[in-house]
């Protein structure tokens, strides 16, 4: 498979219809090296893990108009979803390579979930709620406006830790729904990681 191939055949492959998109892949090297040396001794193809990304073509144009008409020369564009593992393995190289991590980034609307297991990146999810809906739960519940929610929000309160604690325990129910169905090494410590951007009290 490669960015051509993609493509051409993005229907097959994606299970949907996607014009106007430009796509590309990475591979991802296999975990053991003894089960690629043993499938090239039986002649057999081995399975590996792919990351497929796609986007708009006049997305991708604007983004360059943009980067240039700051003085600057666009190298890469990588999908939003991929920056906090890149990220984490940056800041803690030993964590990344040897443990079980969940990265949550929460935004403002959406939330992304990244499970990286040992270095490789073995799911990655957005989810609908966000810091928007934190903001709505607590202007219902404590029948304020939205904007003192916002301000409470921040400055988090101890009055006010009970109600933000229940509707952050739905907010992480509905991020942690992905990970219900996935394998991973459950020998190896597992450790859940949210960015500082998505804690209320450091916004």
């Amino acid at each position: 498979m490669n960015a051509a191939g993609l493509e051409k055949q993005h229907q097959g492959y994606l299970q949907q219809d996607m014009p106007n998109h430009v796509f590309d892949c990475h591979i991802f090297p296999p975990k053991s090296q003894g089960k690629t040396a043993e499938a090239a001794k039986t002649g057999s193809i081995p399975k590996l893990k792919v990351l497929v990304a796609g986007m708009k073509q006049q997305l991708i144009n604007d983004f360059q108009t943009a980067i240039k008409d700051a003085g600057l020369i666009p190298d890469h564009i990588v999908p939003g979803i991929i920056g906090p593992v890149n990220a984490f393995e940056m800041s803690l190289p030993e964590v990344f390579a040897n443990e079980s991590v969940a990265l949550v980034d929460i935004g403002f609307k959406h939330s992304s979930v990244c499970v990286v297991d040992r270095g490789e990146l073995v799911l990655s999810r957005m989810v609908n709620i966000g810091g928007d809906k934190l903001t709505a739960g607590l202007a219902e519940a404590m029948n304020i406006t939205y904007a003192e929610a916002e301000g409470i929000k921040v400055g988090m309160a101890p009055e006010v830790r009970p109600c933000s604690k229940l509707k952050c325990n739905h907010w992480g129910a509905n991020c942690a729904r992905p990970l219900t169905s996935l394998n991973i090494n459950r020998t190896a410590p597992c450790r859940r990681s949210m960015s500082p951007a998505a804690r209320p009290s450091r916004r």
